[in-house]
């Protein structure tokens, strides 16, 4: 499986002493742990025009509400594939698998779209592939949490490439939250702060094209992890790369449509050391 690429940012506080948002070791702990727990369920989308050929076009999210499997992405990654073959890489298996299923919503406002997957596309995917109701959060946002977002860029030189010759690499980057509303957010990084897992400083590839669809990711003073938003788009201001995201709230709001009403999430998948 291939670990993500962290990308990390440090902060000036106002005596103007630069403190790192989180410490090197903790850095590397945090990598395994989405690596571990959460990067199964980020996937690369590609679409194949045919047979031979595949191209990058975003990130994906695979996750289950009330039993039922979905994908999640930016609308305009759905409809850049409109007519072609949607497929998905899955990184621990290290190979692509073909998904098709019902469009909940395309709409370029807020710029997400969720495909309800077949049971075609479920026999192709295993069961932890798919992230629970217990990760998914959509409760307001708060600037004392540190957020990141995870997701596949995609290499400006690439083009056409046999299935089996393709490969992206994942990447981790934090980001501060700059605004907040009732379903969009924005986050934004010092282009001339960033830092590899290591506290180094590092530089993130030339575009960050390809992460639209992917997770914004919420990290609490309490160590809680969870996926709260959706990346829809990017740009970038001098050396601030700022990054819009779709709140998990507009998502679950599309789904419960769909659905007829979502059940709450009450299975525990372990059971709680204390209560």
């Amino acid at each position: 499986m291939c670990r993500p690429v962290y990308y990390g940012i440090r902060l000036c506080n106002r005596s103007r002493q630069c403190v790192q948002i989180i410490a090197a070791v903790t850095r590397a702990e945090l990598l395994d742990r989405f690596s571990n727990e959460f990067w199964r369920s980020v996937v690369r989308l590609c679409a194949s025009p045919d047979l031979k050929s595949v191209r990058g076009g975003g990130t994906g999210l695979l996750f289950r509400l009330s039993g039922e499997p979905f994908l999640v992405t930016a609308t305009h990654v759905l409809k850049d594939f409109e007519g072609q073959q949607i497929m998905a890489f899955i990184d621990d298996r290290e190979a692509a698998v073909s998904l098709g299923g019902q469009v909940i919503e395309v709409g370029d406002l807020p710029d997400v779209a969720v495909l309800h997957l077949d049971q075609v596309s479920l026999k192709r995917l295993n069961p932890n592939h798919f992230r629970s109701q217990l990760d998914l959060d959509s409760t307001p946002l708060a600037r004392e949490d540190q957020y990141f977002i995870g997701g596949y860029p995609i290499d400006p030189n690439f083009c056409n490439a046999s299935l089996t010759a393709w490969k992206a690499i994942p990447i981790l980057c934090a980001v501060q939250l700059d605004s907040s509303g009732d379903h969009r957010d924005v986050f934004q990084l010092d282009l001339n702060k960033v830092e590899d897992v290591h506290g180094e400083r590092a530089r993130l590839p030339a575009s960050l094209a390809g992460m639209s669809g992917g997770p914004v990711f919420r990290l609490t003073a309490m160590g809680h992890v969870s996926i709260v938003g959706v990346v829809t788009s990017e740009s970038r201001e001098s050396n601030i790369h700022k990054v819009h995201a779709t709140r998990w709230s507009y998502v679950l709001g599309l789904i419960d449509n769909e659905l007829g009403g979502i059940r709450g999430a009450t299975r525990l998948l372990l059971p709680p050391k204390r209560l």
